[in-house]
């Protein structure tokens, strides 16, 4: 009996070994691989007491990313690698988009992210069934990238974001679908609590 139970634990932590041994190296190296494609970097101190200054481009940058971790503070938002902010700002960047438009629609849509289904924070393809995103930087990356092509480009925010937003049946034409006439308006809302 003693040789059966002894046998039985050796064979749990055997086990156990053998799981973490599979997927820990697999997690990491995934980790490694979908991490965000851009990385974000912010302007450094320099040493030098005497060569301090912090070019205007860099001093928006700082700007706006301490405006975009005010709004994340302010409504709860996930910030699953501690530079959520930053990451929205360069893919912004990256990309030409507003860096304003896709973490307002993360609030609007998810909760910013509380309220996802499969690392979707944004609703995207939601009317033709949810588009599925291996981490939240893939969805980053594909999304802003759709926003420099049609039917989004070289358009303003309000209408990026009927374009984008949810549509209605027009109640003048049945059959017939139009922009909501109010997403625009909420997202619009939680851009302009961003910043300018």
């Amino acid at each position: 009996m003693k040789s059966t139970g002894l046998y039985l634990k050796v064979l749990v932590i055997l086990g156990l070994v053998a799981l973490i041994w599979v997927f820990w190296p697999r997690k990491i190296a995934d980790q490694e691989k979908t991490g965000s494609a851009l990385s974000v970097e912010m302007p450094a101190q320099s040493q030098n007491q005497n060569d301090n200054q912090i070019s205007p481009e860099d001093q928006e940058d700082l700007k706006h990313l301490d405006e975009l971790e005010k709004f994340f503070v302010r409504y709860h938002c996930d910030d699953p690698d501690n530079n959520i902010a930053g990451n929205y700002l360069e893919y912004a960047h990256h990309y030409g988009v507003d860096w304003r438009l896709l973490p307002a629609i993360s609030v609007q849509e998810s909760s910013c992210g509380k309220h996802q289904l499969y690392n979707n924070w944004w609703g995207f393809g939601s009317s033709s069934g949810l588009v599925h995103f291996q981490n939240i930087y893939y969805g980053m990356d594909y999304i802003m990238a759709k926003f420099k092509d049609s039917p989004y480009a070289g358009k303003s925010l309000p209408e990026i974001l009927q374009a984008y937003g949810p549509k209605i049946e027009d109640p003048d034409h049945p059959g017939h679908y139009i922009p909501s006439p109010t997403y625009y308006k909420e997202v619009m809302g939680l851009i302009n609590q961003i910043g300018q």
